[in-house]
């Protein structure tokens, strides 16, 4: 059986890493059936942050979502809209996207164990290929929110033999574009470590173009790992 698995990081605010997702799912998708999963190295501090607040992860998979993508994942992909992240949470005094840089940081990740959300994605992605990949060929596992360089090594909790593949999606953007997630530490620091890690990507793809133009260079990269 193949089994790959895709990390792709962002680099510049709004980048477009999960559109870029959604374009390399369709195009693996184009001439052939794959199972084809959605993994999130966040998701475990995610359903901690719905406990905490009630702020429930929505289907981004709707026309009533903006930018509405096709994502043909075979597994449910529910996650926090760019809207709840920057929602203040007058209770815990910042926006929810502080929250989450704080629990999976500053908690999880320095002070308990570095590797702890790889390990748990990797649970959760073991867990995902038991329930769907009867009868399957070719698993390909995508992860928009890679940001961390021992991230890589997610395939040495996996069972079987998987290929990383590393992408950087880049977009030149301005301080006045995010300017609303910087200032007072109540909002998401786009300076912290998990947003400006330097790591080599592997495959570029520029985001500075439209949106057919970002399709094309997604496509170009699934040739180069079909």
């Amino acid at each position: 059986m193949k089994r790959r698995i895709v990390l792709i990081k962002g680099s510049g605010y709004k980048s477009g890493k999960d559109t870029a997702a959604a374009f390399i799912a369709n195009e693996l998708h184009r001439g052939r059936p794959r199972l084809i999963l959605k993994g999130m190295f966040a998701y475990t501090v995610k359903k901690l942050a719905e406990s905490l607040t009630q702020m429930k992860m929505i289907d981004l998979n709707t026309p009533e979502q903006e930018h509405y993508i096709r994502y043909p994942f075979s597994n449910p992909t529910p996650d926090f809209s760019q809207i709840q992240k920057e929602t203040y949470l007058t209770l815990w005094g910042m926006t929810l996207g502080r929250m989450l840089q704080l629990l999976a940081t500053e908690g999880m990740r320095n002070h308990f164990d570095k590797d702890i959300h790889v390990k748990a994605e990797a649970i959760r992605i073991n867990n995902l290929v038991d329930e769907y990949a009867e009868g399957a060929k070719d698993i390909t596992v995508i992860i928009s929110d890679w940001r961390f360089p021992n991230e890589e090594q997610i395939s040495d909790y996996l069972i079987g033999d998987w290929d990383v593949h590393l992408v950087e999606v880049s977009r030149d953007t301005s301080d006045v574009d995010a300017g609303s997630w910087v200032g007072d530490n109540t909002g998401r620091d786009m300076m912290h470590e998990s947003e400006s890690y330097e790591m080599n990507s592997g495959h570029e793809i520029s985001n500075n173009g439209s949106l057919l133009e970002l399709a094309e260079a997604c496509s170009q990269f699934v040739k180069l790992i079909k």
